[in-house]
């Protein structure tokens, strides 16, 4: 079953600290395309990490522009 308290703890806390709408995208390799970003001039705000209970990988960054983008992955590993 989810976690949803540790995933809605999560989300509150990027809430409070950045007003706006956010995009994201789900993908196959969080990591990757944050590196990918990275490479492109975007700032990390978030390495990828795992929400317990729920197995998903998330991260976010920044364009150049500023606007916020958050990444998605899917654990497929679990059982």
């Amino acid at each position: 079953m989810a976690n949803w308290a540790s995933t809605a703890g999560y989300i509150r806390s990027i809430r409070k600290r950045h007003a706006g709408g956010r995009i994201y995208a789900q993908l196959d390799d969080a990591s990757a395309y944050l590196a990918k970003a990275q490479e492109l001039a975007g700032t990390l705000v978030r390495e990828a990490m795992e929400i317990p209970g729920i197995e998903i990988i998330v991260g976010m960054f920044l364009d150049p522009g500023g606007n916020r983008f958050g990444v998605i992955q899917p654990r497929h590993d679990h059982v």
